[in-house]
């Protein structure tokens, strides 16, 4: 660790208190935060100054289950203030305070109940201006575990950086900037990868937003999870990109040590939704001590201030003194002196307050496809869960059905015996689709993340992870349906062969498309799991095997129309079955023989002469479509950051 240089500075603007501010310079080894001075292509950043007024936030609360009545309850209450370019803000408070939400307020990711005015440079923020100028580190690290570290910052760039030229150097800046030169080859790292560390991750959060060049960075508890070491260079670095860059920074943080609470430039206290101390860092001590609460000896200040302001444990008195207080206070009337003298500035300024329009990404359209379907193909190939294990299981499956039919003499008495592995390979590859959902609803809150962020719209993600499941798709039907086509020995003519191949292929990514719905509905993965187990066993009980259509109770018949079973099982059937002859079982140890039979006959039996194999194909596709569509269309709707 570095040096830690003490020295004394004026606490309030009348020199009545002095405070200590620790100043702390992390080891290069470390966090490499005094290359930045030297940074070229990361040069160009310039903050932006955030101002919020009277920000308040209700949410409605039942007051039972079976009442119907609600309640209001205030979350935030009028809470103001602003920060400068090349400033550092903390948002602290006991749990519960309101700081995440307060967070949300100034991102507009509260799409009910807020009220009040921020601005950003004297334009209302909202989403797309949001997009355009700021970027959004949350609490949780979501990236590829698969990538190198390189790679997920190169990504990023292809994303944030509209000119190809500066990617790279770009790139190469931001990991002697965030000390992860050594790690540039390492992967991320995730349950079943091992790789950088838990300080390292967040390090990279930070630094694929940071290529975006963001005039403001807002950061939901980025400390959250690490020791106190890491905690201490990453906001050293922070602070460090702040000042040179002339970057905007908002973060919420819980208790940190003196060190790191000393970083930042100014501090907003919130308790119960209200503000308790807004200002300079360096002043909050000599604040609470003017109220009568002064800080002890050997207790941190950052433990002290949360420590008054926390009624869950008592004090509740106190509590609301100090925020009973605060209007009252020199500080709060000097926060209102800056706010009026930041809107009297922006409004001398030929200054539009019109909605800015337009594209809200760096990258157009084909750009964003072929990242996002490098990406894609990429973690495909590495993720062991992705790809290698389902093709073995469904190689395997493949090989077990095979030798378990294995080479069936074509006659008559066996019609019923390849009408079973038919009707296995139709439902229980597809069954096996649901081992894609723990990827698919992983993969969702990175996705949410980074289109929050702009990185790309929700229509070309889809468009790329519809591609790249195709092509898994045919991986997974050529390699297991022709392991199990050639063992059973089905009819043997290489038309037939193929049209089996083109069933299967689209019967697998129909599946893939239900499971894509069902993964951006349900997030819970094991609630996921039970409602496509429940799906698909209720698509196999109508899809004519067990039970003819003419049998089905009229209240479950129209399920088998939308069974993606009914249309992909009777295709196999009439591939195999149609226009072909079986002949005779002769008698076997005095049990009678089996009459010679037409495939077509089979096909009458299960009610399946009725049936296209062509327009059961297009009905296939149709499904393709309209599940994939369903998904994007959900995802468009529901998928955003706002609350």
């Amino acid at each position: 660790m570095g040096d830690v240089e003490n020295g004394v500075e004026n606490g309030m603007e009348n020199g009545e208190e002095s405070m200590v501010e620790n100043k702390v310079v992390a080891d290069d080894s470390l966090t490499g935060v005094e290359h930045v001075a030297a940074s070229k292509s990361l040069k160009g950043t310039h903050g932006s100054c955030l101002l919020w007024r009277d920000v308040a936030v209700t949410v409605k609360t039942k007051k039972g289950w079976f009442s119907g009545k609600s309640a209001q309850k205030k979350i935030l209450d009028e809470v103001s203030g602003l920060v400068a370019p090349g400033e550092m803000l903390f948002i602290m408070g006991p749990s519960g305070a309101g700081k995440s939400t307060f967070l949300d307020a100034l991102t507009d990711r509260i799409a009910h109940g807020a009220e009040g005015n921020i601005t950003l440079d004297g334009v209302k923020v909202d989403q797309n201006l949001l997009v355009r100028k700021s970027k959004y580190v949350e609490q949780e690290d979501h990236m590829y575990a698969s990538l190198t570290v390189r790679e997920t910052l190169m990504f990023a760039a292809q994303f944030y950086c509209k000119e190809a030229a500066v990617r790279r150097p770009r790139v190469d800046e931001t990991l002697t900037v965030l000390g992860l030169t050594e790690q540039a080859d390492v992967k991320v790292g995730g349950l079943f990868v091992r790789g950088i560390s838990g300080g390292q991750k967040r390090r990279l959060a930070v630094g694929t937003q940071l290529l975006a060049l963001p005039s403001i960075l807002f950061l939901d508890e980025p400390t959250s999870g690490l020791d106190a070491a890491a905690c201490e260079h990453l906001i050293a670095y922070l602070r460090k990109v702040a000042k040179e860059f002339g970057l905007t920074i908002v973060c919420t943080i819980h208790q940190p040590a003196t060190e790191v609470f000393m970083m930042s430039d100014r501090l907003l206290l919130l308790s119960q939704g209200r503000t308790a101390y807004f200002g300079p860092t360096a002043g909050v001590e000599g604040y609470f001590e003017r109220l009568g609460y002064p800080c002890p000896e050997l207790t941190s200040i950052a433990e002290h201030v949360i420590h008054k302001i926390n009624g869950d444990f008592g004090e509740k008195e106190v509590v609301e003194e100090i925020l009973d207080s605060w209007p009252s206070t020199k500080e709060y009337t000097k926060m209102q002196d800056e706010m009026r003298e930041e809107e009297d500035l922006v409004s001398s300024k030929d200054q539009t307050t019109e909605k800015i329009r337009g594209r809200s990404y760096a990258t157009g359209f084909a750009s964003q496809l072929f990242t996002l379907l490098h990406r894609i193909f990429l973690n495909t190939l590495r993720n062991p869960l992705v790809l290698w294990m389902r093709v073995a299981m469904y190689c395997m499956l493949g090989l077990f059905t095979g030798t378990a039919w294995l080479l069936l003499d074509r006659v008559a008495c066996n019609v019923v015996d390849f009408a079973g592995a038919l009707f296995f390979i139709s439902a229980f590859m597809v069954f096996m689709s649901i081992s894609v959902l723990p990827s698919y609803i992983e993969e969702r809150y990175l996705v949410m993340h980074e289109r929050a962020n702009g990185a790309y719209g929700v229509i070309v993600f889809n468009l790329a992870h519809s591609l790249v499941g195709f092509v898994m798709a045919f991986i997974l039907a050529l390699t297991a349906g022709s392991i199990n086509y050639w063992l059973v020995g089905y009819n043997p003519e290489f038309g037939r062969y193929c049209f089996f191949i083109l069933n299967l292929f689209l019967a697998l990514t129909v599946a893939e498309g239900m499971m894509t719905l069902i993964a951006s509905i349900i997030p819970i993965l094991i609630l996921a799991f039970a409602v496509a187990a429940c799906v698909y066993g209720a698509f196999m009980v109508v899809m004519g095997f067990f039970i003819r259509l003419d049998n089905i109770g009229w209240w479950w018949r129209w399920m088998h129309y939308i069974s993606l079973h009914s249309y992909s099982f009777s295709s196999f059937m009439i591939n195999e079955f149609g226009g072909t002859e079986w002949p005779a079982c002769p008698p076997v140890d005095g049990q009678p023989g089996t009459p010679a039979i037409s495939g077509d006959q089979v096909l009458e039996r299960y009610d399946y002469n009725q049936f296209n194999m062509w327009i059961n194909c297009a009905i296939l596709v149709g499904m393709v479509v309209f599940y994939r569509g369903a998904t994007t269309l959900w995802q468009w709707k529901f998928h955003d950051a706002r609350k």
